[in-house]
């Protein structure tokens, strides 16, 4: 099985989705007993780098995050060119029922950018129509959600 590595680094200079928290903060705890272990305290927003939104995010009764399949066989769709990305994209893909999606745009250069959350690639309403009503299990954008 081939793994798809769909993480961006988070450091310091993370940034987090515009109008939530600063992203990340990091904490150095110094020793507090001789022998005792140097540790860091981590503040994370949940909209900060790499994350995933279970259907629990936008939907009241939907499932959480525990509930989302994360191996599953994919399909990367490599696409650079207009914004929002149209439904015929995926004409002529055939076997999309329970398979991951995952739209590759190169957006993901302009993270830790502050133009990172402006003019992001998005799927267009008809495509996110279109992968619901053929199956698919998990959709992956390198852009904010």
């Amino acid at each position: 099985m081939k793994l798809i590595d769909l993480s961006l680094p988070v450091n310091d200079a993370s940034l987090s989705y515009p109008g939530t928290s600063t992203g990340i903060a990091l904490e150095r705890i110094p020793f507090s007993i001789p022998g005792g272990t140097l540790s860091r305290f981590t503040h994370l927003d949940p909209h900060c780098g790499t994350h995933l939104d279970a259907p629990l995010h936008f939907i009241q009764e939907g499932t959480d995050v525990a509930s989302v399949p994360l191996v599953l066989p994919e399909l990367v769709v490599f696409y650079t060119t207009a914004n929002p990305i149209p439904a015929d994209l995926l004409d002529g893909s055939p076997g999309l029922v329970g398979k991951a999606v995952l739209f590759s745009t190169g957006w993901e250069k302009h993270a830790g950018t502050k133009g990172f959350f402006e003019g992001y690639p998005t799927l267009s309403s008809q495509l996110a129509e279109a992968l619901v009503a053929r199956g698919v299990a998990l959709v992956g954008l390198d852009s904010p959600s």
